[in-house]
């Protein structure tokens, strides 16, 4: 992405702090939940930013064969900016890359969104990404007040998605409520034999997921 001289790029921040926050991940956590990602899986990225993690756990080898994988982010810039990064990302790390249309019926009113395929070796990770409030989000795919579980969110006979849980929390919660604190924060939001949990790392409002 070209950038003027002198101005700051929140895009290009982003990319650039992905191995700082690679040191500050606790390895035993990350390695226990990369663990119990033993079959076809969904995972929801909030506040997923460039895809800085999409890129650890495909650098990382953390994926299974089968993986849908969907980035949810509010701002537009983000969302165009990991548009052109991860395809990149990908082909550097062996991945073949097919783009596909995204799905209206998971980010109906998106101002950016985009849909790769990559396979690697047997591996298959489904990335759908646009921009939507993690809130109405999350209802929607949860089927929570006036919502119903879109089409085509997720692999054929997989569980039903559940809400995000609560900071700190793995578990579900309950359709339609929200957390008491509205924070920014990075999430992996993970089903596995119909066992859903979320991991996050808390941060002020405002900052993006590594």
């Amino acid at each position: 992405m070209d950038e003027p001289d002198g101005v700051a790029s929140t895009q290009r921040y982003l990319r650039a702090k992905r191995t700082v926050d690679d040191r500050a991940l606790s390895r035993e956590v990350f390695d226990t939940f990369a663990a119990a990602l033993d079959g076809p899986t969904r995972l929801i990225d909030v506040a997923a930013g460039v895809g800085t993690m999409l890129e650890r756990l495909l650098r990382w080898e953390a994926l299974p064969a089968e993986a849908d994988y969907t980035m949810v982010d509010i701002d537009p810039a983000n969302v165009a900016a990991a548009a052109e990064y991860l395809p990149s990302v990908a082909r550097s790390l062996g991945y073949t890359v097919s783009s596909r249309e995204t799905s209206a019926a998971l980010f109906p009113d998106a101002t950016a969104a985009f849909t790769l395929t990559l396979r690697k070796d047997g591996r298959t990770v489904r990335v759908q990404a646009g921009t939507a409030d993690v809130f109405e989000f999350v209802s929607r795919v949860s089927g929570g007040p006036g919502h119903g579980p879109p089409s085509g969110s997720g692999p054929p006979g997989g569980p039903s998605p559940q809400s995000v849980g609560p900071t700190g929390s793995c578990g579900p919660r309950s359709p339609g409520t929200r957390p008491r604190r509205r924070t920014s924060s990075d999430t992996c939001w993970g089903s596995s034999r119909g066992r859903w949990s979320t991991t996050r790392r808390s941060r002020p409002t405002g900052s993006e997921g590594g």
